[in-house]
């Protein structure tokens, strides 16, 4: 059993004291607990106007849940492709920056 404090704790700790980017990806892959982001299995998609990722700003933790609701990244599209998923990655804002993945899934809608 995981108590609520310490999940709030491991929350605030592995999100809110460092920095994550968010990415998109155009292959057709699932992400895995094996996926790591220096083997991640997945293309990342970089046809967008930004010169660098956006930042994951997150929300404070509620309920044990953290997220970016408020505080949501965008990105100008500017090459066409069908986009298959997106995730939250650490150490770096440019896509060749290998470093930590904290998530990533199918994306459910746009």
């Amino acid at each position: 059993m995981i108590s609520n404090e310490f999940l709030t704790w491991n929350l605030n700790l592995s999100f809110r004291d460092r920095v994550w980017y968010v990415i998109l990806f155009d292959s057709n892959f699932y992400p895995g607990r094996e996926c790591t982001y220096a083997v991640p299995g997945y293309t990342e998609f970089t046809g967008y106007t930004q010169a660098t990722r956006p930042e994951y700003d997150e929300d404070a933790v509620s309920n044990f849940i953290i997220s970016n609701a408020t505080n949501k990244a965008y990105f100008t599209i500017s090459t066409a492709t069908i986009l298959y998923g997106a995730g939250i990655v650490g150490r770096g804002s440019a896509p060749n920056t290998k470093g930590d993945i904290a998530g990533g899934g199918v994306l459910c809608g746009c």
